[in-house]
């Protein structure tokens, strides 16, 4: 059989082969992760490639562009070599583990304002204990393990949920001679779930860390906790590198469920992004992988599945059930994951198929579940998922946003990391873009608030129409393209890599799908309980994009609801609070609702992860939320599927629903 070798750029990898396997295929199973919206399908465009070296063959493709095929691009699942080939992945097609979230140090006090949860006991998931036990007597003669039972049981600083202690058969067969060769003093690592993960002789309690994990389809976070001191030591990000198989849970599924050894290639690379992070965050920190002692993962249903190699094919086909909701604790070394190899491993609880311990988490956040109001959590991501309710019932739902709201899918996007464009200010005339970048760092491409900004901006001056289409000679920086008209943001003698960032119809397009689904779903769910938007309270905002998400300019293109301003009224005067400052009253009347109803929690997911890592009782509410909540699937929903047109528009076919959006284009 023919050989060819393969080597591929900047990786420095070389790969042998036959010219049976396309570069795409070549290149994920080296571990090379090259972007795929469609799984290597050749639907989507995303898997540049450009031959340096060597001959090929390939199938024409409509997503390359006559000056990229003057310059060597094609794409790389529709390319098979015939020769040894030089490939170099360009910026921008190859999937790099950026670092998105900065350290910091947090007290977990601080990290949980939001639930006002502070009368918990600090009860982590796992915890280091010095124990000094006494010597067994002829009058004091408990078996060792129950001599050390004892122990544990007399401590009520301990907070054991669950009093009965096990052990597995390996430690109790070196008890006895650890015990007695360490004069009966040992630091012994117990899981909440009370299992003996490890004893050590001495105290050896200084060193005591958790983990928080959130593994979203387009980004996986983790956070590192010090359970002796109650901190978060370090936090970071990177894209999840399933990305490589396609942009949301529905490709990921298939391709688990048709590719030859599917599965087994997703759950290799989430857990490899997984120890990436982990390694990334030992290293600075000075610790050993040995010292995590628990890991807690708040993901979505499919995230989770893939994360345990459990099969997600039912996941998307009638009535849609996961293989399980409430997913038992593991230990680190049965899921490949480079903590204590008995480290526990505990998971927030999913609801259904499409409302996983992602939103649960959140929810637990937020303290929506806790209060007499009824509010409304929106996680604004590639899966938009929906929750309303309060104290007495939780409803949820799900819509398939897409990854525009992370960057991705759009021509200069990119996740919300430093040099991200994250605000933009066009001029009346159309002439001149002010923008800002995320650290203010040179820019790197646009994120999801950048994005709707720049439609805003423009929608708002009249250089798009309500279908999202430029209004050809309203301004200079509306240009051709090979790929249609598109409005150049900032020029490429700005950018990093030299090349303009622009927005195109295609990106407009996409970004007004995936708003329309999500103000539908919001809609659609508030209906269903006979509700309407100004019966809400709250409108809690999840996910890192909504951390730097525009209010009013969500409004504008119908991301949100138009939720009118507060006015506060005092004998003759009228005070708008989004305006003006408030002085005292001794009586107020207040009329309409407030734009402050909108209330930004960031990553959610995360958060809630964390408290259940540091409280028994967030890891029992978690497992409440889940139970109380009931599911609404919308794609069999009626209303859902036939008005989902109505919101194709900027900012939606019925104008009237968005009455300051109306009064500014003077309609």
């Amino acid at each position: 059989m023919v050989k060819y070798k393969i080597f591929f750029s900047p990786e420095k990898k070389e790969i042998i082969t036959d010219g049976k396997t396309n570069l795409y295929q070549i290149a994920t199973d080296a571990g090379i992760y090259i972007t795929s919206g469609c799984a290597g399908e050749g639907n989507c465009g995303r898997c540049k490639v450009i031959v340096r070296q060597g001959k090929y063959r390939t199938q024409p493709s409509r997503f390359i562009s006559e000056k990229e095929k003057k310059e060597g691009y094609l794409l790389a699942c529709q390319t098979y070599p015939e020769s040894d080939l030089e490939i170099l992945i360009p910026p921008g097609s190859g999937l790099k583990k950026w670092t998105l979230i900065k350290d910091g140090v947090y007290t977990a006090e601080e990290l949980i304002w939001r639930g006002n949860y502070l009368k918990w006991e600090f009860s982590p998931l796992a915890k280091k204990i010095y124990l000094e036990l006494p010597a067994p007597t002829l009058t004091d003669h408990l078996s060792d393990f129950e001599r050390l039972v004892r122990e544990l049981k007399s401590r009520k600083d301990l907070h054991l949920r669950d009093p009965g202690i096990k052990i597995t058969l390996p430690k109790l067969q070196k008890l006895a001679q650890f015990l007695r060769e360490n004069q009966w003093k040992l630091t012994l690592t117990l899981a909440d779930n009370g299992e003996i993960i490890d004893y050590e002789p001495g105290d050896m309690t200084a060193g005591s860390y958790g983990l928080a994990l959130d593994i979203g389809t387009t980004t996986v976070a983790l956070s590192l906790i010090d359970l002796n001191k109650n901190e978060v030591l370090g936090a970071k990000a990177t894209y999840n590198q399933q990305m490589s198989f396609g942009d949301d849970v529905i490709s990921r599924i298939i391709y688990a469920e048709n590719e030859t050894g599917g599965l087994e290639k997703l759950n290799r690379v989430v857990r490899e992004t997984v120890n990436w992070l982990i390694s990334e965050l030992v290293k600075e920190k000075g610790i050993e992988n040995k010292d995590i002692l628990a890991l807690e993962v708040a993901g979505n249903t499919t995230m989770n599945h893939l994360f345990l190699s459990l099969p997600p094919g039912y996941i998307r086909k009638e009535p849609y059930l996961p293989t399980a909701n409430f997913l038992p604790d593991l230990k680190g070394k049965e899921i490949g994951i480079n903590i204590h190899s008995e480290g526990i491993v505990s998971f927030c609880p999913n609801v259904s198929s499409y409302i996983g311990g992602d939103v649960t988490a959140g929810i637990l956040a937020s303290g929506m579940d806790e209060k007499g109001e009824i509010s409304l959590l929106i996680d604004l991501g590639t899966n938009g998922e929906m929750v309303l309710g309060n104290k007495d019932f939780l409803i949820s739902a799900a819509c398939s946003a897409g990854p525009a709201f992370e960057g991705v899918g759009i021509k200069s996007g990119i996740r919300a990391m430093e040099g991200a464009v994250e605000n933009i200010q066009i001029s009346a005339d159309g002439k001149k873009v002010k923008y800002t970048t995320i650290g203010n760092k040179p820019p790197a491409g646009i994120c999801g608030s950048g994005l709707v900004d720049a439609v805003a901006e423009l929608f708002k001056d009249g250089f798009l129409d309500r279908k999202g289409k430029f209004i050809l000679e309203s301004s200079s920086l509306i240009r051709e393209s090979e790929e249609g008209k598109e409005f150049l943001l900032v020029p490429g003698k700005e950018t990093v890599n030299k090349k303009d960032i622009v927005l195109s119809e295609a990106d407009i397009s996409t970004l007004i799908r995936s708003k329309g689904a999500i103000y539908l779903g919001a809609s659609v769910l508030l209906e269903e309980m006979g509700y309407q938007f100004s019966d809400l309270k709250k409108i809690y905002l999840a996910g890192m994009f909504g951390t730097y998400l525009d209010i009013e300019k969500a409004i504008i293109i119908g991301l949100l609801p138009d939720l009118p301003r507060t006015f506060v009224q005092d004998n003759n005067a009228t005070y708008e609070m989004s305006e003006q400052k408030l002085p005292e009253f001794s009586q107020t009347k207040v009329r309409g609702l407030a734009r402050e109803k909108f209330v930004f929690l960031g990553n959610s997911a995360i958060s809630g992860a964390k408290l259940c890592l540091l409280y028994g009782e967030a890891r029992n509410k978690v497992r409440e939320i889940a139970k109380k909540t009931t599911y609404l699937e919308l794609s069999v929903n009626p209303k859902f599927m036939n008005e989902y047109s109505a919101t194709l528009f900027l900012p939606h076919t019925n104008i009237d629903l968005f009455p300051s959006v109306k009064k500014l284009l003077n309609i």
